[in-house]
Formats: structure tokens, C-alpha cells, sequence
């Protein structure tokens, strides 16, 4: 019997969710999502909780670790993508692997956006995309100092107290 092979670009919520309806749609197939970072799909909009002490990586995950392994979905982490051959059915990661793919799906999300009206404000902002630039940003606030978080793409102003 083939088993369709899929690999999913993108470890959000697009990724995840398609590969939890691949894998109701079709138990035997060989479900892989590939990921340019370091966590499991992780909730980005929980980031601000850093700011308020709560520091530990697996607070922030949408799914345990063994979800993955009792959904039999693979994750590649830390293999940013950069080549998809779509004639030969194959993504190369970082590392030089290349998989083998029937199936594809792109879901690497947007791109940052600032409002016009607080583009006179952009000097002020740090941006974070991660968990880790969350931390980062964090770690360098002074004793005291708060934040300010705008927008789901998670833009934060740093305020002295």
C-alpha cells in the first residue's frame, strides 16, 4: 500500500490544524511538519504572560509533546526550509536533508504590519516573532520596567516605571 507522504512548512496554528484534519482524513499517511524553530506550536498571543514572570517554554504549547507522537504527526524542528522542488516532490531544509513530499502545504504566516499612524513610533518599538525574542526582550526591560504589547504580531513599546 503507497502512503501519501505530506509536508507541512509552518509550525502555527495553519500547520497544526491541517495536519490534525490529515491525519482524521487519511490515518495512514506520513504526516510531517517542518519548522524553522526551536518549540512546538506554541501560543504566540500568550507571549505577554513572559512580561508578568511566567517564563517556563511549556506553559505557552498548544499540545503536549506526546500529542504528537499519538497523532503520529513528525515535527522537524530547527530546519528552516530553502528549496522546494515541486517537479521532484522535494524540500530541502538548512542542514542539506532533502524529504520527500506528494503533498504540500505552505503555511508560514504573514508578515509584520504597522499602522501608518504609528510608523513615527517604529524607532520605539521592539518586535518579537518568538518565544525566544520574547525572553530576549524581556531579560534587557530594567528592574521595574513594563511594557506595552499592541497587535497580535506582538509589537512591544518598553516603558520606564
Amino acid at each position: 500500500m503507497n502512503r501519501t507522504r505530506y509536508i507541512l512548512i509552518g509550525n502555527g496554528a495553519a500547520g497544526n490544524r491541517a495536519a490534525e484534519v490529515l491525519r482524521e482524513r487519511d490515518p495512514d499517511g506520513v504526516i510531517t511538519i517542518v519548522s524553522r524553530g526551536t518549540l512546538l506550536q506554541y501560543r504566540r498571543d500568550r507571549l505577554g504572560d513572559l512580561f508578568d514572570g511566567r517564563e517556563d517554554w511549556r506553559d505557552f504549547l498548544v499540545h503536549d509533546p506526546a500529542f504528537y507522537a499519538e497523532k503520529g504527526i513528525g515535527i522537524r524542528r530547527q530546519s528552516p526550509v530553502v528549496k522546494v522542488d515541486a517537479d521532484a516532490g522535494s524540500v530541502s531544509v538548512a542542514n542539506g536533508e532533502t524529504v520527500g513530499f506528494d503533498k504540500l502545504l505552505v503555511a508560514t504566516g504573514g508578515e509584520r504590519f504597522v499602522p501608518d499612524d504609528l510608523l513615527d513610533f517604529v524607532d520605539h518599538c521592539h518586535f518579537f516573532d518568538s518565544y525566544e525574542e520574547a525572553m530576549t526582550l524581556r531579560r534587557a526591560l530594567p528592574d521595574g520596567g513594563r511594557v506595552l504589547i499592541l497587535g497580535g504580531d506582538m509589537a512591544a513599546i518598553g516603558l520606564l516605571p
